[in-house]
Formats: structure tokens, sequence, C-alpha cells
């Protein structure tokens, strides 16, 4: 999974940390606990 994250920030500009948070937090709906 970090490869893909790598790639996805190399592309955008942003960092890799930044772009797991974003992707995290995108699917928080579906999963019980996260961000809270």
């Amino acid at each position: 999974m970090t490869r893909p994250i790598r790639d996805i920030a190399n592309e955008s500009g942003r960092s890799a940390a930044a772009v797991g948070y974003a992707l995290f937090a995108c699917d928080a709906h579906v999963r019980s606990g996260t961000l809270c």
C-alpha cells in the first residue's frame, strides 16, 4: 500500500503523509473509531 501512496504523492507534489492521511480520512464512514 505504501508504494501507491508514494506514487500519488510524487505525481501530486504532496507529501506521502498527507496523501495517506487523506485516504485514511476519506473512508472514515466505513470503519468504526477512525479519527476519533
